[in-house]
């Protein structure tokens, strides 16, 4: 690839990640739908507003995936992990890490919810569950906090 076309894709996905940016960051951030649903699974993302354990309203970013009709159907939730790589790592996560999963569980006929936890992606608030350190973890606790922040 020559240089000037290297730039000139870099530019491009530049351009592009900074307009998918923009809703999240480039105004107050509000509950509800992020844009309008797309594809045959009626893609959406949302900011869906939840109370924590401390009682505090926070905004999960989330993507839904529904299939045609609106007939009750059976729901599926994928919750993520920890990334590696520490905090920067967790900013950089988005509910699309599961589109390849959720399609398919949608093509079976679920309504797919992919909810980040807070402190990862654009997710409002601190992280809520933490282990500890290695030689002392509290899985315990840190499995509570996850829970708490899917339920």
């Amino acid at each position: 690839m020559t240089r000037l076309r290297t730039r000139a894709v870099q530019f491009a996905l530049f351009m592009m990640f900074a307009g998918l940016a923009t809703p999240l960051f480039g105004q107050e951030l509000k509950p509800g739908p992020l844009g309008a649903p797309s594809g045959p699974y009626r893609e959406q993302e949302f900011l869906v507003p939840w109370e924590g354990r401390d009682g505090q309203v926070f905004l999960a970013h989330t993507k839904i995936f529904r299939p045609d009709g609106e007939e009750k159907r059976p729901l599926a939730l994928i919750a993520h992990g920890l990334p590696p790589g520490g905090e920067a790592a967790r900013q950089r996560m988005s509910p699309s890490w599961a589109d390849l999963p959720a399609r398919w569980f949608a093509a079976q006929g679920f309504v797919v919810v992919v909810p980040m936890r807070r402190g990862y992606g654009t997710s409002d608030g601190p992280v809520g569950e933490g282990s500890g350190s290695c030689n002392d973890p509290d899985f315990y606790n840190a499995g509570f906090g996850t829970a708490a922040d899917t339920a």
